[in-house]
């Protein structure tokens, strides 16, 4: 068994760890990120509520204390559907950048929820490395579909950076709640891809 382990860590090396605290590691930075991100989507819908009049920081905590991340993604869309989006043109730009949170969440819930195998083997030099694979259950009307997911280093190094553009998203989006950017000086379509303008997060100067 371990033979044939490492003969397929040889085809797949990016399968493969120094150890297993350095894939606690990196799943923990992920966790970190994501719960960034869960966080700044708080913070928007704050920020409305707030604008909305309801002023109560202690009933926010209330209203959303039971709230896991997509619970908020819908609440958050929805309520910008509502206060921000003006035109068509608004409406594709918010649903591109909701659907980047969407599609975090679902990434997340894949590591998270995944029971992770660790095994260890041996490199043609000696050294100790590790493989790691995952199992989550899951059932359709056909049966049992148990996933079979495999943790790969340069993935979950994207997913950590896909964490921070969605946080920069939120981040812009924040501007144009308080009113400091427009939708379309801070989000753009190229070839049906959202971008950011980078020009959106530099310093706003306040007529006070």
């Amino acid at each position: 068994a371990i033979a044939d382990l490492s003969r397929y860590t040889r085809r797949n090396k990016e399968m493969k760890w120094d150890d297993e605290a350095q894939v606690h590691e990196q799943i923990g930075r992920f966790c970190v990120c994501f719960e960034q991100a869960c966080r700044s989507m708080e913070v928007c819908i704050r920020t409305i509520l707030d604008n909305q009049g309801l002023t109560n920081e202690r009933v926010h905590e209330i209203l959303m204390a039971d709230f896991t991340a997509e619970p908020l993604r819908r609440l958050l869309q929805n309520l910008v559907g509502e206060v921000l989006v003006k035109n068509s043109q608004d409406a594709k730009l918010c649903s591109k950048v909701f659907n980047k949170v969407q599609e975090l969440i679902s990434e997340r819930n894949g590591i998270v929820h995944s029971k992770w195998f660790i095994l260890g083997t041996k490199s043609n030099v000696g050294a100790k490395e590790v493989i790691t694979f995952g199992e989550k259950l899951h059932a359709n009307m056909k049966g049992a579909a148990t996933k079979k997911p495999k943790l790969y280093r340069t993935t979950l190094e994207k997913d950590i950076a896909k964490c921070k553009e969605v946080s920069t998203l939120l981040a812009l989006l924040m501007r144009c709640l308080l009113g400091l950017r427009k939708l379309d000086e801070c989000f753009q379509l190229d070839k049906g891809q959202l971008t950011w303008k980078k020009d959106a997060l530099k310093p706003v100067e306040l007529n006070v």
